[in-house]
């Protein structure tokens, strides 16, 4: 559930405040929100924050920890659970100290970096995947490492960079799929004896 207590000043006139809140929030309230990115969030959220300055964008002082998160992308079939975060918050910047989640299917996510809390929500973001087993659930399955950066501005300009090591692609193709279609052809150099076997079936 919600459970907030707050202390301090609000100044209308002055469209200004000082004010201390801590408490704890369940994630789903960010729902709503995450509607157009088609992203899903549960999970529990506990803050002790400071706030000074205007009203429409304070200056921010504090921490904020998430527990037990589960992240789902249905659409492109994303699915994080047990994700757990640190974050720090100073100015109008909140800092990722630690960051993890297990993906799905396997493998480990882990994150650091900070993000803007302006309008323009700069992010400067590192991001570690490490051994993450993805299928499509039709065509590709995966296991990925690396480490990938997003930096930019999430309201304008994101730029994504890094290193994605595929170690393992499996790519499977329904008879109805491959009989439509001329198949690029495949020479098998060396091949275990589990791929001769398939290949003379």
């Amino acid at each position: 559930g919600l459970g907030l207590v707050g202390s301090g000043r609000i100044d209308i006139a002055a469209r200004s405040l000082r004010v201390k809140v801590s408490g704890h929030a369940p994630l789903g309230l960010a729902n709503p929100f995450l509607a157009t990115s088609q992203v899903v969030v549960s999970g529990a959220a506990r803050f002790d924050l400071d706030l000074s300055g205007g009203l429409t964008s304070p200056d921010i002082y504090g921490s904020a920890e998430l527990s037990d998160t589960k992240v789902s992308i249905p659409s492109a079939n994303v699915n994080l659970t047990g994700a757990r975060a640190q974050l720090q918050f100073s100015d109008q910047t909140a800092t990722i100290t630690q960051a993890s989640a297990s993906f799905v299917g396997g493998g480990q996510i882990t994150a650091s970096g900070s993000i803007g809390l302006t309008s323009a929500m700069p992010v400067d973001i590192r991001v570690g995947l490490e051994r993450i087993r993805y299928s499509d659930e039709d065509l590709v399955t995966s296991t990925l490492s690396g480490d990938v950066t997003l930096q930019g501005a999430v309201a304008s300009t994101l730029v994504i960079g890094g290193t994605v090591r595929p170690e393992i692609v499996e790519i499977t193709l329904k008879s109805a799929v491959a009989a439509a279609h001329d198949l690029v052809s495949v020479t098998h150099k060396n091949p275990p004896q589990s791929v001769r076997q398939t290949l003379h079936n």
